[in-house]
């Protein structure tokens, strides 16, 4: 007579499953409250990666290359001052001129000290997410661009950039609501990217 392998879980004596195992190990864990902005959203996995080594300051901003020997300097390439995650996304005088142009992600740049606060307090939901990656994320390119090929982007290159993304993750959006203002957003960044 065979009896048939059921495996009990010594927590609550029910069978052992994936899930049970799992929230088992991992019980003990704090939620992560910016998870939801970074993991719940319409751009690609390789962005949603970049805001959060962007969140926890682990961009290889110049500071943190100067300080692993990989440059020369920890200044901003656009400015003296220290190339922080939070300087050269909120506060360098290179990108007052983006967060001027668009207004209705942040209205006063000035208040944010984190790139928490672009959010916000309230829970945000997955197109505005998206929107503040897609402009993360471009600027982390023009950045980019200057470090490491010294080309001084203008900022309408970063408006065109962020239609263009904004045009290709709508297509990650089953949600018609959703797929109109991301697309919304698209013609704004492109109106933006062509004075």
């Amino acid at each position: 007579m065979n009896k048939p392998d059921v495996r009990i879980a010594r927590v609550d004596s029910r069978p052992l499953t994936t899930k049970s195992a799992y929230s088992t190990a991992f019980e003990h864990l704090q939620d992560v409250p910016f998870a939801t902005p970074t993991w719940k959203n319409y751009s690609t996995n390789r962005c949603r990666m970049f805001l959060w080594l962007a969140d926890r300051g682990r961009l290889f901003t110049n500071q943190r290359r100067f300080r692993k020997g990989l440059a020369s300097s920890d200044s901003c390439p656009f400015c003296p001052s220290a190339e922080t995650t939070e300087h050269l996304f909120l506060h360098c005088p290179s990108v007052s001129s983006f967060w001027m142009a668009v207004p209705a992600i942040q209205g006063d740049i000035e208040d944010c000290t984190k790139l928490r606060d672009l959010w916000g307090g309230a829970p945000v939901g997955k197109v505005r997410s998206t929107i503040i990656i897609c402009a993360l994320w471009n600027l982390w390119k023009r950045r980019n661009t200057k470090v490491f090929r010294n080309i001084d982007e203008p900022m309408q290159l970063v408006f065109r950039r962020c239609a263009e993304d904004l045009l290709l993750w709508n297509h990650r959006c089953q949600k018609q609501p959703h797929k109109e203002l991301i697309h919304d957003w698209a013609v704004m960044f492109a109106h933006l990217g062509s004075h």
